[in-house]
């Protein structure tokens, strides 16, 4: 398993280090849906478009 480290700023933004944002293929305006699950975070890329289709979030997959 790899593993990075990423920072949070003053502002609460987070750096995602670029080896990262190149191999999930993550653009400067994509929005993601955050989950806490004990001690780790999980981003869920948000697309608005496809909320409605037969795509279920991580919240309905976990129940």
């Amino acid at each position: 398993m790899d593993y990075e480290t990423i920072k949070v700023g003053v502002r609460g933004r987070i750096t995602i280090p670029k080896s990262i944002r190149e191999k999930h293929k993550i653009k400067h305006l994509d929005k993601y849906k955050i989950y806490m699950v004990s001690d780790v975070i999980i981003l869920e890329k948000y697309d608005k478009s496809k909320e409605g289709n037969k795509i279920k979030s991580l919240e309905e997959y976990m129940k």
